[in-house]
């Protein structure tokens, strides 16, 4: 496990971490299988950072932390996100149906 990011108070351990053996290695919140981007993609549709913690159970230094994360990783996070569109429009185009 790699460290990306750690708490700042009391006694320092990563906050977003990133595991090629959890979720294909994507930044994720620690001892959590949310990732950075799941985070990103809700603060995007306007969701505020405390709506967000409350909807994955999570501190605002957690959603903080991954939002600050995407920020300072746009392009390589912004890469992810379009492999995942890409994925979901073969699916799509598949199936022939909306997933």
């Amino acid at each position: 496990m790699s460290k990306v990011a750690e708490r700042t108070e009391g006694k320092s351990r990563p906050i977003i971490v990133s595991d090629e053996s959890v979720m294909s290695g994507s930044p994720r919140i620690a001892d959590r299988r949310i990732r950075v981007l799941d985070v990103f993609l809700r603060y995007q549709n306007g969701d505020s950072p405390e709506e967000i913690a409350e909807a994955f159970d999570l501190g605002l230094d957690q959603v903080h932390a991954a939002l600050s994360y995407y920020f300072g990783n746009k392009e390589e996070l912004g890469k992810e996100l379009e492999d995942r569109e890409e994925v979901i429009e073969e699916s799509r185009n598949k199936h022939g149906s909306k997933i």
